[in-house]
């Protein structure tokens, strides 16, 4: 009854159905783990992670009980515990390359670049996906491994050719590799996909003073000025 409701968007209904499963029967192991998943549906991570817990404990070849543990965790930020769990997860499906992925962006978010770029490809070998090309051409930069955040870039741009933000980040790596006419034209990609990106209109003026392009330069950063008016000219 509360997987019905749950499927029917009734989320408190069925929240409550499996609670009186629980009551029932403490063991149960679909309403455990069904329960969890309702919470973390509802974004009440720390609640749902007791009944994930136990619901692995007491099925752990259930993998969508091992995802929705993972996630808890790392929704309620406990980023090591959560590693750990997608670490499981990845290891008893090593051909899922979603696990990896999350992997990935875990490590990153702790600025451990070497194993994110790890975890980056070991999902992109399975499965090319445009966002993981990105997260890991950003990984790759700041690792300082320029050369090899550029080939991601253009692969990730191969997928995703209208994406200001891809475009923008690519700009800001030719730029740190010293291709400044490269970079320029990236950045103009990026602010005719988006006219307001403030910062690749201020990172294009700052690239045209490099290429020695003052006049143009100056319009950027007025551009850049009026959508943010943080963004400064900057001084001599």
């Amino acid at each position: 009854m509360g997987a019905s409701l749950l499927h029917l968007g009734k989320n408190d209904e069925a929240i409550a159905a499996f609670r009186s499963s629980i009551a029932s029967n403490p063991r149960n192991a679909d309403a455990l783990g069904n329960l969890g998943a309702a919470l973390l549906k509802d974004d009440r991570a720390a609640e749902a992670l007791p009944f994930l817990r136990r619901a692995h404990s007491l099925r752990p070849e259930r993998s969508d009980v091992l995802e929705s543990y993972a996630a808890a965790l790392e929704r309620d930020g406990q980023a090591h515990e959560a590693i750990a769990a997608y670490h499981k997860l990845a290891s008893s499906h090593p051909d899922q390359p979603a696990p990896w992925a999350q992997l990935g962006y875990l490590y990153y978010k702790s600025k451990r670049y070497d194993p994110a770029v790890s975890a980056f490809e070991r999902s992109l070998a399975l499965q090319q996906d445009p966002d993981v090309l990105f997260a890991l051409a950003v990984a790759q930069a700041d690792q300082g491994k320029l050369g090899d955040a550029i080939r991601s870039y253009e692969n990730c741009i191969a997928l995703k050719a209208d994406d200001a933000n891809v475009r923008f980040n690519y700009g800001n790596a030719l730029f740190n590799a010293g291709k400044y006419q490269d970079s320029a034209t990236q950045y103009r990609e990026a602010v005719r996909l988006n006219p307001s990106l403030a910062h690749a209109h201020y990172n294009l003026g700052i690239t045209l003073l490099r290429l020695s392009d003052a006049k143009s330069a100056q319009s950027e950063f007025a551009e850049a000025h009026r959508l943010d008016p943080n963004l400064n000219p900057p001084t001599k």
